[in-house]
């Protein structure tokens, strides 16, 4: 790696804290993500986590604005056998945004994945 390579991460990083510290670009950009990518986000360092995790609140709010990640229908063509197990060819489609909290975890989940998962569960 050339030495203009390795100066240019922590840049990159700083500019990324300094777009999260931005509350209301932190939301406008939480609303594009799944509540896995949220989490992960704050994740990648501890500067990160104070403004996205470390207030409950705030927090809980970030993950309300996420959208579905599209999981519960690959999991339901893993689980049982839907598709040939190949989610690519699924007939069904995550709807992103048209999504609630799952009363569980307060992840984000659509209506699509929520059928899936409930249906199967009391069958």
């Amino acid at each position: 790696m050339s030495p203009t390579s390795l100066s240019a991460a922590p840049a990159m990083a700083s500019q990324l804290t300094s777009l999260l510290s931005q509350y209301e670009l932190l939301t406008m950009l939480c609303g594009n993500l799944s509540s896995a990518d949220i989490v992960h986000l704050g994740a990648t360092s501890k500067e990160h986590w104070q403004y996205i995790g470390h207030n409950p609140a705030i927090f809980k709010g970030l993950i309300s604005e996420s959208t579905c990640d599209g999981k519960g229908i690959i999991a339901q063509a893993r689980v049982f056998g839907h598709w040939q197990a190949k989610p690519e060819k699924a007939t069904r489609e995550c709807r992103g945004k048209d999504a609630k909290p799952c009363s569980d975890c307060g992840a984000m989940v659509c209506n699509v994945s929520r059928r899936i998962f409930a249906l199967n569960y009391h069958n």
